[in-house]
């Protein structure tokens, strides 16, 4: 939450995977196995794609003035614009997207929290998923505003999703855990939609 410089950021983001991982796969009740995998590989996936992002913001300073960075303080300096800009926000935006997890990449929440242990569902739910809301103020509307606007009637149209989405698959949930995590990704498109109401 602290990281300043967008390398760190990422390096830290998908650190924190691996604690959950193992706390699933070695605590959690049943189908855990399962459930951790799917987790690993939805987490994987995203970060992944924001790595691509990441060598794209090097890539973009480094074209602008010669001296490319990572640091926030400079990024937010950068003018970035067009089609590239444009390609970075997509790249970390759905990465933040899968963390959150927001309306249609969430498929792994109700899994995970269903197998694992309440107190991995509490740092799941309460921490992992801010981390991708935070990322999106921080990252997303900070360094690409003019991608942000550009983007902002799908985005919203997604959060508006994942809000009656999530909130009607948690009417119907007859497990705690997975109803915990359908209000999370309810919950979830209520921060995103706050985010890019641009008000």
């Amino acid at each position: 939450f602290v990281a300043l410089d967008i390398l760190l950021f990422y390096i830290l983001f998908e650190a924190v995977l691996f604690p959950v991982y193992f706390l699933v796969a070695g605590y959690g009740g049943v189908n855990r196995r399962a459930a951790s995998i799917k987790f690993l590989i939805y987490s994987l996936a995203g970060g992944l794609v924001m790595l691509a992002g990441v060598i794209g913001v090097y890539v973009e300073t480094a074209k602008g003035e010669g001296k490319p960075s990572y640091l926030l303080s400079d990024l937010v300096e950068h003018d970035f614009t067009g089609t590239p800009a444009r390609l970075i926000f997509v790249a970390l935006f759905i990465a933040f997207a899968i963390k959150a997890p927001l309306f249609p990449v969430h498929t792994w929440l109700p899994d995970t929290t269903e197998a694992g242990t309440a107190g991995t569902n509490t740092m799941l739910v309460s921490v992992l998923d801010k981390l991708g809301s935070f990322a999106m103020i921080r990252f997303c509307l900070e360094i690409f505003p003019e991608a942000s606007k550009w983007a902002t009637p799908v985005v919203i149209a997604l959060a508006l999703i994942s809000i009656l989405y999530g909130a009607l698959m948690a009417i119907g949930s007859h497990d705690m855990n997975r109803l915990i995590a359908y209000t999370s990704v309810s919950h979830f498109g209520f921060i995103v939609l706050g985010i890019f109401v641009m008000n």
